[in-house]
């Protein structure tokens, strides 16, 4: 994580780093890294739900025309007698 950090990023975290213990830091570090997997998880599973939507959604529509066709070709049929 260190590695992608800006010069100004890297300063901070030293300077935070010398107020605290080393267990200290790591466990921010890695709570820090978590919240970010975290964050990137839960955006993912947002996407992803919404495209399930989205499915579902048009399945739907799909089905109703479906429907809504064979419901004209039925009436269709019976006013041609």
């Amino acid at each position: 994580m260190r590695d992608k950090l800006t010069r100004a990023e890297r300063k901070k975290l030293d300077h935070i780093r010398g107020e605290m213990s080393r267990s200290e830091y790591l466990r921010m570090l890695i709570e820090t890294k978590y919240d970010e997997g975290r964050k990137e998880f839960l955006d993912r599973m947002k996407l992803y739900r919404g495209i399930r939507y989205v499915k579902h959604i048009l399945a739907v529509s799909k089905r109703l025309n479906e429907r809504k066709g064979n419901n004209n070709e039925e009436h269709i049929g019976q006013t041609e007698r």
